[in-house]
């Protein structure tokens, strides 16, 4: 007999009548022979789903059944540990990854089932166990479990739900803090998959009582309403920013930390009671230097601006990142966005902006045509929005780099000299070979405008938009005294064609 039909023959005899319930221990036996073969743990698996339910369904394990007496309870206790024994095997089954959306689907619609109609005397509110080993599983596995996730983010939706699987993750977590020192590629996969599912959470994460209220998944008791956490909205806010603060205990994998710093200002900071809590992780972060620095600046700003905190060094540190190499990084309209966001208040002092500018206009000077067309509006738009820095424009006393005061390399922005320095720079860049760029300089010889223009158009400037504005604009005809090339190569005694034929 096939594996299949026996199967299906077992789970026939066990569901017939409880005095065929020891077949299941068959059953037991054919799902762990089943770990290695997917095609065999599919059907073990649907199997256990139909015996689970079916057993939940009838509710002759719960404390309502019509089974009673001493015999009764030594097979109400024998089929208990069974089933859960047989679970157990099934979650195991979370190595194959072609099985996860079916495998969670199942488990999560007995996890359901089993909290309305428990193998277990009821306590009145939900503190399901199984949700508890379906989260484990989830996050032990050594392979990524976006599938198994997206299949749970449809019951994160549901107040208590979300709550014990943010509890359970903590929990977890907390568990493995001192096992993961190094980021070995388990330790990574653990990792991530926490990060997802605690992004899924928070993106569910109501801060509003009413909303929880109204978004439970089970019913609650009467006697249990006033005492439970998942019910108290500071219980949800508060174990949200727990669960937080300890991820970002680990040491991250490096696309996780990138994208933990991109999800903070926006996606995380709003969703805690209290975001200062991040100003550690934040600030060491802004200290490690490039890429990671950049990123930090947002989330670190926002606490600075929106919460009080306390960073002298802020405008020094950001100082510091103008480079020639900012140019070349991912994230670099991101940089000058936040830059250009960080010098909007008008009560900086014209020291602190003016270092910024002269910065900026060295940069310029090293820049290629797209990036120097971004850097020219910028200082545009600071020297419109400082006023006290117009007199860059008009110092004739600094008139070249070697009369001018600024120290590049001075990282004290008051003791750079910038405020006694002149813009040169955008004299030198009136002679630059791409038009744009000499066009958008020679703007520092007329009146600027009182209304600052619009920066953000600017961040969009890249080679393609350049390549692109070149091809559509019209030339003038110019007579020429020579032929005028239609090609690469000219005819057939072009000897550049010849050199290249030559290598074929």
């Amino acid at each position: 007999m096939k594996l299949e039909e026996k199967i299906q023959s077992l789970t026939k005899e066990v569901l017939s009548s409880p005095k065929k319930a020891n077949k299941i221990r068959d059953l037991i036996d054919l799902s762990e022979k089943s770990l290695n073969d997917a095609k065999k743990a599919f059907t073990c698996l649907k199997a256990f789903y139909r015996v689970y339910s079916s057993i939940l369904k009838s509710e002759q394990l719960s404390s309502n059944s019509k089974l009673t007496g001493e015999k009764a309870k030594i097979y109400k206790d024998w089929m208990v540990e069974s089933l859960t024994n047989w679970r157990s095997i099934i979650l195991k089954y979370v190595k194959f990854p072609n099985l996860h959306e079916r495998l969670f689907k199942r488990l999560l619609l007995l996890m359901v089932l089993e909290e309305n109609k428990p193998l277990y005397t009821t306590q009145g509110y939900f503190t399901n166990s199984f949700l508890k080993e379906i989260i484990l599983s989830l996050l032990a596995v050594d392979i990524p479990m976006d599938t198994g996730l997206q299949t749970l983010q449809e019951y994160l939706k549901y107040a208590d739900i979300r709550f014990q699987c943010l509890k359970y993750l903590f929990e977890l977590m907390e568990e493995v803090a001192a096992t993961i020192k190094s980021l070995d590629s388990e330790g990574v996969t653990f990792l991530t998959n926490c990060y997802t599912l605690l992004n899924l959470i928070t993106a569910e994460h109501s801060q509003n009582k009413e909303d929880i209220e109204s978004s439970l998944k089970f019913n609650l008791s009467a006697n249990t309403k006033g005492n439970i956490n998942y019910l108290q909205l500071g219980k949800h806010s508060s174990l949200l920013s727990k669960t937080w603060l300890q991820l970002l205990k680990f040491k991250l994998p490096n696309a996780i930390y990138k994208q933990v710093l991109v999800d903070i200002p926006d996606k995380i900071i709003p969703k805690l009671p209290e975001p200062l809590g991040l100003a550690d992780f934040l600030t060491n972060s802004f200290n490690v230097g490039g890429v990671i620095s950049l990123l930090a600046l947002h989330g670190l700003f926002m606490l600075i601006h929106k919460h009080n905190l306390n960073y002298p060094s802020f405008f020094e540190k950001v100082y510091e990142l103008i480079r020639i190499e900012i140019l070349n990084v991912k994230y670099k309209s991101r940089f000058f966005f936040l830059l250009n966001l960080f010098l909007s208040s008008t009560h900086l002092p014209a020291y602190v902006v003016a270092a910024f500018i002269k910065k900026l206009a060295r940069l310029a000077l090293r820049a290629d045509c797209c990036d120097g067309q971004l850097l020219l509006n910028l200082i545009y738009v600071l020297l419109i929005r400082h006023v006290s820095c117009k007199c860059l424009l008009h110092n004739e006393d600094a008139k070249s780099f070697e009369t001018d005061p600024f120290k590049d390399d001075e990282k004290d922005l008051l003791n750079c000299g910038a405020l006694n320095s002149s813009l040169w720079e955008l004299r030198t860049l009136e002679c630059h070979w791409n038009p744009k760029v000499a066009q958008i300089a020679l703007q520092a010889r007329k009146p600027l405008p009182s209304l600052e223009p619009d920066f953000l158009p600017s961040l969009d400037i890249d080679s393609e938009s350049v390549f692109d504005s070149e091809k559509k604009r019209k030339y003038k005809d110019i007579h020429l005294t020579v032929f005028k090339p239609e090609n690469l190569f000219g005819g057939e005694d072009d000897h550049c064609k010849k050199i290249f034929k030559s290598y074929d």
